[in-house]
C-alpha cells in the first residue's frame, strides 16, 4: 500500500539485471552505508547519542569521522528522538557545541539537521514505526531532501502495543525489512537505529533480529581499568559490514569532538593509498599491468575494499584500464 502511494515503480519477483544493481557505498565512510539499516547499539549512557549527533555534524560537513580518513559529499540528516523528550536530545547537543552552528537548529535552506521529538510545550509528541508514522516519514524524507535518519530507540518507536513487541525475531525482522525496502532503498537514504545493549554478548535489547537483519551492526562498550569505568573513553565495535567487514577501536570526546585516541589505527585514504602503490611500482620497477589478485594483495586494505577502488579507478577518466576480464593497465597519463 506505501508503495502504490509513494513510488511509481511495480514491485515483482523475477530475475535481477545484476549490471543496474547499485555498489554498496558508505553516505559516512565506515558508518552508515546507503540504501540500509543500521543497528547502533551500547550500554546505558554510553554515548549513542553524542556518537549519532557526531555523525550527522560530520555528514554536514563533508568531514571524515573517527578512524577513517576518506570524505563524501554533505549531507542533511534526520533525528527521530521516539522514547524520550526533546530537553534529553538536547543536552547531548549542547555538549557537542552545534547550538554555536545555525545550520543545526535554524530553518531555511542553510538547514542541515531536523528533529522530531515529543515536546509538550509545542505540542508535539513521539513518533513511532506504526502506519501513520511510516506514511509520514515517506511523505516527509523527499520534502526535507534528508540522506539520513536516525532513530532513537527501537523499543520507543514499536509502542507499547504487545502484538507489535520489539522483542518478537519475526515482528522485528519484518520491521526491518520494511524499513530496509520502503525507506532506505526508495529513497537512497541511511537509516540508523538505536537501542540499548542485551543480555547476550554482541546484541542489542530485544530481538536478536534488529542486529542479524541489519545491513551494520554497530556496538559502543564503556572502557574499564583497573576494574572502574573510564568516563572519557569509548571503545565502538563493527561487528557487521557489508562492505569492509569487522573492526574496532577507542575514542574520547574532547572539546565536543569525537576524537581517535590512537591515531595509527585510523584507516588511510584508501583510494590515495593504492594509487601511490602504483606510481610506486611504476616508477620504480616500470611496472603498468596489474591483475586483480595483485592489486589485493596490498598490505593495508580489505579485498572488499580493493574491489571498490578498482571500479572507481576504472571510470572513463580514470586511471586504470581493464584490458581482459581481471587484468587491468596503469594509464599514467590519467595520473
Amino acid at each position: 500500500y506505501m508503495r502504490k502511494q509513494y513510488s511509481n515503480k511495480t514491485y515483482t519477483v523475477g530475475e535481477c539485471d545484476i549490471s543496474k544493481v547499485k555498489d554498496l557505498d558508505y553516505l559516512l565512510e565506515g558508518f552508515i552505508p546507503q540504501g540500509e539499516v543500521t543497528h547502533l547499539f551500547g550500554e546505558w549512557a554510553s554515548g549513542k547519542t553524542s556518537l549519532a549527533l557526531g555523525m550527522i555534524r560530520a555528514g554536514a560537513n563533508g568531514e571524515s569521522f573517527l578512524d577513517q580518513d576518506i570524505k563524501h559529499e554533505p549531507f542533511s540528516s534526520l533525528f527521530i528522538q521516539s522514547d524520550a523528550t526533546a530537553s534529553r536530545f538536547k543536552a547531548a547537543y549542547y555538549e557537542l557545541g552545534m547550538d554555536q552552528d545555525p545550520r543545526f537548529f535554524r530553518p531555511g535552506p542553510n538547514q542541515m539537521s531536523y528533529l522530531w521529538a515529543p515536546d509538550a510545550e509545542q505540542g508535539l509528541t513521539g513518533w513511532q514505526a506504526d502506519l501513520w508514522g511510516l506514511m509520514k516519514l515517506m511523505q516527509e524524507v523527499p520534502k526535507l531532501g534528508v540522506k539520513a535518519i536516525f532513530i532513537d530507540s527501537v523499543k520507543g518507536m514499536m509502542g507499547s502495543n504487545d502484538n507489535f513487541a520489539y522483542t518478537d525475531n519475526i515482528v522485528v525482522g519484518n520491521m526491518v525489512k520494511l524499513l530496509r525496502e520502503n525507506i532506505a532503498q526508495q529513497f537512497n537514504v541511511a537509516v540508523v537505529l538505536l537501542n540499548h545493549r542485551g543480555k547476550d554478548e554482541n546484541q542489542g535489547a530485544g530481538a536478536k533480529q534488529w542486529t542479524e537483519a541489519a545491513g551494520q551492526a554497530i556496538e559502543l562498550k564503556n572502557v574499564k581499568e583497573f576494574k572502574q569505568v573510564v568516563n572519557d573513553k569509548r571503545e565502538l565495535v563493527v561487528h557487521k559490514d557489508s562492505i569492509t567487514g569487522k573492526r574496532r577501536f577507542q575514542y574520547s570526546l574532547k572539546d565536543g569532538k569525537h576524537i581517535l585516541i590512537d591515531d595509527g589505527g585510523k584507516v588511510r585514504n584508501s583510494f590515495d593509498y593504492v594509487k601511490d602503490n602504483l606510481v610506486n611500482e611504476w616508477t620504480i620497477n616500470n611496472k603498468r599491468v596489474w591483475k586483480r589478485e595483485e592489486l589485493k594483495q596490498i598490505k593495508g586494505i580489505t579485498r572488499t575494499t580493493v574491489d571498490r577502488i578498482i571500479k572507481k579507478m576504472t571510470e572513463p577518466n580514470g586511471i586504470l584500464k581493464r584490458t581482459r576480464p581481471g587484468v587491468f593497465e596503469l594509464r599514467p597519463n590519467n595520473l
